[in-house]
């Protein structure tokens, strides 16, 4: 089972370092940008797929959307200087406590 988590933070960062350089490629213009974007979301939902042939399909999408919002959203805030508003950060808050319970009670 600690493959399976481990292919989903692999899922996970791809996905966000994959948004991170579409959004570099200016809408497909910069051809480095999109390719190393598309090889990318290539390899998060390769290994996405591996992890939901063990894991229940709805708390991994929970978990693997959740944590890729949250990420998404700091390094944006961080790196490509757009900041965060305080509704967005309540409702990064939410998803956050959605996630947590996800985990915590998804089982039961």
């Amino acid at each position: 089972m600690v493959l399976i988590y481990f292919f989903l933070g692999l899922s996970i960062a791809c996905e966000v370092v994959g948004t991170m350089f579409l959004s570099l490629s200016e809408g497909f213009h910069r051809p480095v940008q999109s390719a190393v974007a598309v090889m990318l979301f290539f390899i998060c939902y390769y290994f996405f797929s591996k992890v939901i042939m063990v894991m229940n399909m709805g708390i991994a999408y929970a978990i693997w959307s959740g944590v890729g919002i949250i990420s998404s959203s700091l390094f944006s805030a961080l790196y490509l200087k757009q900041p965060l508003t305080k509704a967005g950060g309540v409702g990064i808050g939410c998803i956050l406590a959605g996630c947590i319970v996800v985990n915590l009670l998804g089982s039961i």
